[in-house]
């Protein structure tokens, strides 16, 4: 255990669309990377228990996540895929749902950490443009610190002290600050930057005035990877998984490799569809592609003098964005980070 002053462990999350992706640490220096399948299923707690009693063996805590909030019980990620048939419901407000997901998060650190059942902890937690108004950022701490107090897992109640208030930021913040420590303040100062993230579900754009973003240059839409996904899977009319859709589609790359498609198509038995599933891809490609120009119209990207890219889907239009941006001064990638 940490000093009473030292949080037993320092928890990041975001609450993405395809996956909850965490980074956490504990005082003396262990860290704890997760990525958890974004999931959820609401559950009736007898039920969650009854077939957690009927399983045999010790399942990963990345795969057998449950917990229950204010009464309610949640199963969450490939648990709520697997046991109880749930899908990403992108529609749903991230906020809506960030109070279990960040209870599972908690619960299969202390799993996985070897945590005592009394814990404290550091929490920051990203949330899209659109949900981080202080408004929110209030609604997401009123509803989050009573179920902390103690909240049932697989494993029995867990109890987690937050140390401080948790930290919220619009999703981009992280890169905004790696941009802004990398490039000469006379260039921030006297320029306008925007920080373009397209990730699974949205699209996020900070505008940087001078260096500051302020509230009212944030935006988000509905514009991420899986708009394309959801108009592929509607012209093939197939009862393939969304989640392993995405998949194919990316490995399949922007020149869409057949050999790829096909060889999946091949294993679910539905090879004789390749041609048809090229030809979805193409059109929706294109029709992602018109829709993101329109949006990035509306919010005014080309009254900037550089932009800034980050986030999966950016990398999968990579070659679309660096033609649709080569006037602009500076095009930087991921705030000038690399792996």
């Amino acid at each position: 255990m940490a000093s009473k002053k030292i949080p037993d462990l320092v928890v990041s999350i975001d609450l993405g669309g395809s996956l909850t992706k965490v980074v956490a640490q504990t005082p003396d220096g262990k860290y704890c990377p997760l990525a958890i399948s974004s999931e959820i299923a609401e559950i009736p707690a007898d039920i969650l228990q009854d077939v957690q009693a009927n399983h045999w063996g010790q399942a990963s805590p990345e795969s057998a996540i449950w917990v229950v909030s204010n009464g309610e019980g949640y199963a969450l990620g490939s648990y709520a895929r697997n046991q109880f048939l749930a899908h990403s419901d992108l529609k749903v407000s991230k906020l809506d749902l960030a109070v279990p997901k960040i209870l599972g998060v908690f619960w299969v650190l202390q799993q996985k950490l070897k945590l005592p059942k009394r814990f404290s902890a550091a929490l920051g937690v990203l949330l899209p443009a659109e949900e981080c108004s202080k408004v929110d950022q209030q609604d997401l701490i009123d509803r989050l610190i009573p179920e902390l107090e103690s909240f049932v897992t697989p494993t029995g109640n867990v109890t987690v002290k937050l140390k401080g208030q948790p930290v919220i930021k619009p999703e981009g913040a992280g890169v905004f600050l790696a941009y802004k420590n990398s490039r000469e303040s006379e260039y921030i100062e006297q320029n306008r930057v925007g920080i373009l993230g397209i990730g699974y579900r949205n699209s996020n754009l900070l505008i940087m005035n001078h260096g500051a973003v302020a509230q009212n240059d944030r935006y988000t839409d509905r514009l991420g990877f899986s708009a394309m996904v959801e108009s592929v899977k509607n012209k093939i009319g197939s009862t393939i998984n969304e989640v392993e859709l995405a998949a194919v589609i990316g490995e399949a790359g922007t020149d869409i490799n057949r050999g790829f498609l096909e060889d999946y198509l091949r294993k679910i038995g539905k090879q004789n569809r390749i041609d048809g599933v090229v030809d979805a891809i193409h059109r929706s490609r294109k029709m992602y592609l018109f829709q993101l120009e329109a949006w990035l119209k509306r919010v005014l990207v080309d009254s900037l003098d550089s932009i800034v890219f980050y986030g999966g889907t950016t990398e999968y239009f990579r070659r679309d964005l660096t033609e649709r941006f080569d006037s602009f001064e500076q095009v930087t990638w991921h705030g000038g980070v690399s792996r």
